[in-house]
């Protein structure tokens, strides 16, 4: 400008502030300017100097060169089958997009926006290159890796294996299995001492060659684009001929030899030793095995040292066979039986069952929704009606094996006097606990009904109406005093108490019935209802119809007069229950029937030449 003093101002188009300087003596400014934005290209700067000088000048701004920070990384432990995976992406200081590409494709193949890599189970090296984009600012740069694709391991997932108990005079032989991975290889077998046994390599057939010794087959999958190569081996023992223990052992069994004693071309002698001398002990020259009276299995080792002799070189021999020693049978006696309880019953500990082992008994429930077990103690909590089966486990000991039984066990609804019972009657009686009969007596809902009620002995002569009752003792024989049912002599006799009734009717109905005429027990028996068959009733005995007699009365008392409206009729009703007299005038022994008349409740004895009703009773 040649003055000084005089400011100097610069602009740079598309951009703020203006630069300016002041002149020197010499009349000189020097104005740094700096450039913003990060586009290249083409600038105007324009000088002003005030009433002095007016110019401008252009500047070309040309591309920077970007700058790698950190390069593409690629893993080192892929291999053919190990999926999609991603690549660690370079950096640098320009903003452009990067992009991927891989060659060769033949390995794997690179996702060109995101750089994930997906092998082609084709083992190799393709080399990975990542660009990144030119911006207004920066040029395009690369990064390069090469990726190393392996081949899979491969994994056996079956082993080989061949049959036991070969020995040199057995024919070939196959694998028992063969071996299997997840690769498409052919296996091919190899034996490592073909004077002992040679091997097919292709299908495995293993022949022994008459000597005895320890050969190694080995199965070998080739490696392919895709899995490594691999290998699986088995040792076999090649014997002339194995020990063999008969089977069917127990803790009781006497000393026992070998049933085959081992053999081979070698004339050492073989020597005999238990792996498990807490089991069984063995003689080491003769094999005899002497048991210790405990459960479990024994192995025993032949074994025959190496030798050379005129026969050729032996190896040593081991044969190993195992004898399993079993418990003692348990016996369970007497049959473990359930007592059939109610929904309403508390939880209840049963007798556990009785066998000749002394090992614990457990528990366990196998309907639980119907009833619970306590597993140790066995104790059972009702919890619906149903039934449940009860599974008891004897615990093994010493001695004895493990013993599982099972006992079903009945739960049934609970019931009130008077209720109506599941055969359609009238709940009478309940005992206070389950009984080995039931619980519950049930009366039928009618009489057995007949144009003319009871016995009709109206039908027999005059001299025969005092055995109308046909009491079971008044068809006793005068020759044995006991009465004849065609297979043996059987006493038959009644009893009293409650639960008896249906004992009671079933000896009277196997009872010989010489005057042809229908008891009061087969009218009883007969009688159904549509919940209840035939069968199922009977006649009730003394004890069972006195409770009967006393519900008729809604009174704990029997002798009161017969309840209204009580469904019964003022009048007698036969028991199944018989007292005897002695001998009638025919010598045979007289028996009087049970019965209780519900006009007053009051109880007696008749021949049977009355007429009674009959109402049928049912337990449960």
């Amino acid at each position: 400008v040649t003055k000084s003093g005089v400011t100097v101002t610069a602009t740079v188009t598309g951009q703020d502030p203006t630069f300016e300087k002041v002149t020197d003596a010499q009349g000189k400014a020097v104005i740094p300017i700096t450039f913003n934005g990060a586009s290249a290209g083409i600038r105007t700067i324009a000088y002003k100097a005030s009433n002095v000088i007016n110019l401008t000048a252009e500047i070309k701004l040309p591309l920077l060169t970007s700058v790698v920070k950190t390069v593409l990384t690629v893993p080192t432990d892929k291999n053919t089958t190990s999926g999609l995976f991603p690549l660690t992406a370079p950096t640098s200081n320009s903003t452009g997009a990067w992009t991927y590409t891989g060659s060769p494709a033949t390995f794997a193949t690179v996702d060109a926006r995101t750089g994930s890599v997906t092998p082609t189970e084709v083992a190799g090296t393709t080399t990975i290159t990542a660009t990144q984009a030119e911006t207004q600012k920066y040029k395009s740069v690369t990064s390069t890796a090469n990726l190393d694709i392996a081949l899979t391991s491969t994994v056996v997932n079956q082993l080989l294996a061949y049959p036991f108990n070969y020995d040199t005079t057995s024919g070939s032989f196959l694998p028992s299995q063969e071996p299997a991975s997840d690769s498409t290889g052919i296996w091919t077998y190899t034996s490592d001492k073909p004077t002992i046994a040679t091997v097919d390599g292709s299908s495995g057939r293993v022949t022994p060659k008459g000597v005895a010794g320890t050969v190694k087959i080995t199965a070998t999958l080739p490696a392919t684009t895709k899995y490594a190569r691999i290998s699986t081996s088995k040792d076999l023992v090649i014997y002339y001929q194995a020990p063999v223990y008969q089977g069917g052992k127990n803790i009781d069994s006497a000393p026992f030899d070998l049933l085959t004693r081992p053999a081979s071309k070698s004339t050492i002698p073989w020597k005999y030793t238990s792996l498990n001398t807490d089991i069984a002990t063995v003689d080491a020259t003769t094999g005899k095995v002497t048991l210790k009276k405990v459960v479990g299995a024994v192995t025993i080792r032949a074994t025959q040292l190496p030798t050379v002799s005129s026969e050729g070189a032996f190896e040593k021999i081991e044969s190993e066979v195992t004898v399993v020693i079993a418990g003692l049978p348990v016996v369970v006696s007497p049959a473990w039986v359930l007592l059939n309880t109610y929904t309403d019953s508390s939880p209840y500990t049963p007798t556990a069952p009785m066998s000749n082992s002394i090992g614990a008994w457990t528990s366990t429930s196998l309907n639980t929704d119907i009833a619970s077990v306590n597993s140790p103690t066995g104790r059972i909590t009702p919890l619906v009606v149903g039934t449940v089966t009860i599974r008891a486990t004897q615990a093994a000991t010493l001695r004895h094996v493990q013993k599982v039984i099972t006992a079903d066990l009945r739960i049934y609804k609970t019931y009130q006097v008077g209720e109506a019972g599941p055969g359609g009657g009238t709940v009478f009686y309940v005992a206070p606990t389950p009984q080995t009969w039931g619980r519950y007596l049930e009366a039928a809902p009618t009489d057995f009904q007949e144009t003319i009620p009871g016995v009709p002995c109206f039908n027999l002569p005059a001299q025969y109406q005092s055995y109308c009752w046909a009491s079971p003792e008044a068809r006793a024989s005068i020759q044995s005093a006991k009465v004849s049912f065609g297979v043996g002599y059987v006493p038959c006799t009644t009893t009293d108490a409650i639960g008896t009734g249906k004992a009671n009717t079933d000896k009277i109905l196997v009872c010989p019935d010489e005057y042809g005429f229908e008891r009061p027990a087969s009218r009883a028996n007969k009688y159904f209802t549509s919940t209840a068959g035939a069968g199922q009733w009977f006649l009730p005995s003394k004890d069972e119809l006195n409770e009967w007699s006393k519900y008729a009365r809604q009174n704990t008392q029997s002798r009161t007069a017969l309840e209204p409206g009580s469904g019964f009729v003022a009048d007698k009703y036969w028991s199944s229950s018989v007292q005897s007299q002695g001998q009638d005038w025919r010598g045979n022994i007289q028996g009087r029937a049970g019965y209780q008349d519900l006009s007053n409740g009051s109880l007696g004895t008749d021949t049977g030449s009355d007429n009674a009703y009959v109402r049928p009773v049912r337990a449960f």
